[in-house]
């Protein structure tokens, strides 16, 4: 089969671009995760607000945790970072104290909370955005 050089070079073109693209995908699928480290975590946290699909908590400088669930109840926990740069708090209804959860960097405010068997992504808003 034969092709007039217009078709040919349209062709060029396109199977250029579908390499282009097919590589670039391939480069950043691999591309390992980039997480906070500790001291990160909490500039990042302190005074501010993480506004999620189900909730929104507000970090205060004193170390508590105070989130509202998606019915508007109002929960507050302690939250801090251990040494090995994991999330950690209290939890409300037992007192146990769990880690374990690292913040994974998903774009400039986009963040994911990654650990416990989850993978939960949360914009970081200034201030107490939701007024939690």
């Amino acid at each position: 089969m034969h092709l007039d050089s217009k078709t040919h070079n349209i062709s060029a073109f396109l199977l250029g671009l579908i390499l282009m693209v097919g590589s670039s995908a391939c480069a950043t699928s691999g591309e390992p995760k980039q997480y906070l480290e500790g001291n990160a975590i909490k500039a990042v946290a302190v005074g501010n607000t993480a506004a999620y699909e189900r909730g929104q908590n507000y970090y205060a400088p004193d170390g508590r945790k105070i989130h509202r669930r998606e019915g508007g109840e109002i929960v507050q926990r302690r939250w801090w970072v251990n040494d090995d740069d994991e999330w950690c708090e209290t939890l409300v209804a037992d007192g146990r104290e769990l880690c374990g959860v690292k913040w994974e960097i998903a774009g400039d405010d986009d963040y994911f909370a990654v650990g416990r068997g989850y993978r939960i992504p949360f914009k970081m808003e200034p201030g107490n955005s939701r007024g939690v």
